[in-house]
């Protein structure tokens, strides 16, 4: 695929489909498509390929669940890898649902500031939106990275 990612998106996608009809022009596999949760391109993937399922991609569920941990815990405390590691196992069991309500309450329940409520909020809606769609397309609940674990981006790099 001669694809580039510095390519437009118009120019991007088209290349992706031209390279997907390629490989299976009779469709006879199912297309996945893997996003990072924004809705306008979960829209226009879906305008673009008939019949796609979408996917969520898991390091972007994992980069709003840290945001929201270190609103809540010290970054690096075991209270915030923990918070980390229960949600990652409840959206990757499907429970987009359970977490949802979980971080709308804790932003009701607790006395956050405006800001701090705020990131609790959006990543609540993130979740919201991410495992259904009102676009025709089919979805996936979410993408596991291979070999990878939820952990900080922080943690990670002073690893490395």
């Amino acid at each position: 695929m001669r694809t580039s990612l510095l390519s437009n998106k118009d120019t991007f996608i088209a290349d992706v489909k031209a390279d997907m009809t390629r490989r299976d022009p009779r469709r006879r596999r199912t297309w996945v498509i893997v996003t990072d949760g924004e809705r306008a391109l979960q829209r226009w993937v879906c305008e673009t390929f008939k019949s796609v399922t979408l996917v969520l991609d898991l390091l972007h569920v994992l980069e709003k669940l840290w945001k929201v941990a270190h609103v809540l815990y010290p970054e690096g405390s075991r209270e915030a890898e923990t918070f980390v590691y229960q949600r990652a196992e409840r959206i990757l069991n499907g429970q987009f649902s359970q977490v949802v309500k979980g971080l709308r309450l804790i932003a009701t329940k607790r006395k956050l500031t405006a800001t701090k409520g705020k990131t609790l909020q959006d990543a609540a809606g993130y979740y919201y939106r991410n495992p259904r769609t009102d676009n025709g397309c089919a979805t996936a609940p979410i993408s596991k990275t291979a070999g990878r674990s939820p952990q900080a981006p922080s943690r990670e790099r002073a690893r490395t």
